[in-house]
């Protein structure tokens, strides 16, 4: 029944190509204390080989055959413990994958149990080697390094690592061209899915908890195509969105001479996942929203290394750099604000507030923490291409809390008492400063008055004013309208050629609308107008001026005022 078997074993495999003509005549697996054996594996000279049990699988269109083997040397007993679990992980491994994926090529495999009395030639659990025989796949075990975990990791490591090195087996047989210079740069596919895919069968383990902990301190600054295990966090989060993203991306993989630059690695990524599938990967990724094959948290916890303040108007550089995780604790301190971002291109960059998770989106264009404290986001954004990133978000402070009042109650000049309507098409000067680039067709109606009582009280009214204009940024036509109504309070002071004025009740509510091309339009509210600030004035009758110095005299906003009484 045996013989039969083998035959017909053989028949199949042969069809594939999977038979090598060194095979014996009577076995299909290679002669385990033979000299090609020898060359695949880690046996020291005196190894004796003594086959355990063996086993034959049906895969779809082949029918492979799994073996394990030790030393004759080696106490049975001293592998109580992983014989013949060793065997079955891999069985349990290979039916799990080949349910995945139906096309998956199969060949035989080798397993060497290494007493844990022999000392491993390299500090790894286990290692799997395809090179020297292609029709016989061997995974070499190395117990001493297994029993080296703490007692209650040993057997949960022991079932992962057997699964891992099986599926270094399964890219040899399905990907050859791709996995035939692995090396260094190709450690990051290799082994990141070879971990992932482990966890397809058996839970992660303690090993693989560190593992990602080293994800979370190098993703900032070590690109995806420069890691190695740890990328197991990536290919988790990818079978998550959608198993076939996973199989496209190894299908795409270059192979050949090209197999090993990073370059062409890169641009396989960039066209079997897609651009924006790394911006999502990088939000659930700061969310903690990575999801295990068993449904489990995966439990990675990004690392902020940095915290940007805006304390007052000023811009703020984004540097990274493809295929790394950028992240950034923004917060914006005392103020109202608008903010703005530049880039060569829109970045692929998204934000949310810090206390919270899910809800990503565009950066507000409108922030106001008040003058009680802060408001702070988190921004995320994982660029593939060289032209995203690098970008700048402005943060203008269109209302700053006052720190000291500059007013002096005693000195009022007489002649700015009384109501005043200021000249709309002075009060552009300053809005415009504050836009993102040339503003064109500009738009400008309703009233501003200015009240300044002689007993040090100033009122600032808007009476269904508002502006509007188009300004591009991008390559875009940004279309900008903002409305402003109420009636903040304040105190005021005025001798020689200086004024000053503080608020103490803020009412002026301004609503500002942002429309995109093919968007909809984006409504932001906040309050007050008044702030702590000195100007420069010339009085003149019934005609004033007041000038607020800025360290850019080209740009310095300038008011007429007419006196209404």
């Amino acid at each position: 029944m045996r013989f039969g078997l083998t035959l017909m074993a053989a028949a199949v495999a042969a069809a594939a190509g999977f038979i090598a003509p060194d095979a014996q005549a009577d076995d299909i697996f290679t002669d385990c204390n033979g000299e090609k054996m020898r060359a695949a594996t880690d046996m020291p000279a005196s190894f004796s080989c003594v086959e355990m049990h063996r086993q034959q699988l049906t895969l779809g269109n082949f029918a492979p055959h799994i073996r394990t083997i030790r030393d004759a040397a080696t106490d049975p007993g001293l592998l109580a413990l992983y014989d013949p679990e060793a065997e079955e992980a891999v069985v349990k491994a290979f039916q799990t994958w080949a349910g995945f994926r139906g096309t998956l090529g199969w060949r035989n495999v080798t397993i060497i149990l290494h007493s844990p009395e022999f000392q491993a030639p390299v500090k790894a659990f286990a290692s799997a080697d395809t090179d020297t025989m292609h029709h016989e796949c061997v995974i070499n075990v190395y117990l001493s390094e297994i029993e080296k975990a703490p007692p209650a990791d040993v057997h949960s490591n022991f079932l992962f690592t057997m699964a891992h090195e099986a599926f270094h087996c399964v890219q040899a047989w399905n990907w050859s061209a791709s996995y035939a210079h692995h090396s260094t740069t190709t450690k990051w596919w290799v082994e990141g899915s070879a971990d992932f895919m482990a966890s397809t069968v058996f839970p992660n383990t303690a090993t693989s908890a560190l593992i990602y902990q080293d994800f979370d301190k190098n993703s900032e600054s070590v690109p995806l195509t420069q890691m190695s295990y740890e990328t197991g966090v990536f290919f988790t989060w990818l079978w998550g969105k959608d198993p076939a993203l996973f199989w496209s991306m190894l299908d795409g993989l270059p192979s050949g001479a090209d197999s090993g630059d990073e370059q062409a690695q890169q641009a396989s990524l960039r066209k079997t996942v897609g651009e924006e599938r790394f911006q999502e990967f990088a939000q659930d990724y700061v969310d903690g929203n990575i999801i295990d094959p068993h449904g489990k948290p995966l439990g990675v916890h990004p690392v902020f290394t940095s915290t940007v303040v805006y304390s007052d108007t000023g811009d703020r550089e984004f540097l990274t750099q493809p295929f790394t995780v950028m992240r950034r604790v923004v917060r914006f301190e005392r103020g109202q604000y608008m903010t703005a971002t530049k880039a060569a291109k829109p970045p692929l960059f998204a934000a949310r507030p810090l206390e919270s998770t899910g809800g990503w989106g565009p950066f507000p264009d409108q922030i106001s923490p008040g003058c009680e404290g802060d408001e702070s986001f988190v921004v995320a954004s994982m660029p593939v291409e060289n032209d995203r990133t690098q970008f700048t978000l402005s943060g203008i402070n269109m209302s700053p809390c006052p720190k000291t009042c500059l007013v002096q109650a005693d000195e009022i000049e007489q002649c700015l008492v009384g109501r005043w309507k200021v000249d709309p098409s002075m009060h552009m000067s300053l809005m415009t400063i504050y836009m993102t680039g040339e503003m064109r067709d500009l738009t400008l109606g309703g009233d501003i008055f200015v009240t300044f009582n002689k007993e040090g009280t100033v009122f600032v009214e808007f009476s269904n004013f508002f502006f509007s204009g188009i300004t591009e940024n991008a390559g875009m036509d940004i279309k900008i309208m903002v409305e402003v109504d109420g009636t903040d309070q304040g105190i005021w002071s005025a001798s020689g050629d200086r004024m000053a004025w503080c608020p103490k009740a803020l009412g002026v509510q301004f609503k500002s609308t942002v429309t995109l091309p093919d968007m909809s339009p984006v409504t932001q509210p906040f309050q007050g107008y008044m702030q702590n600030a000195q100007y420069e004035y010339t009085c003149d009758g019934d005609v004033a001026w007041m000038t607020f110095p800025t360290d850019d005299v080209d740009f310095d906003p300038r008011w007429r005022l007419h006196r209404v009484q």
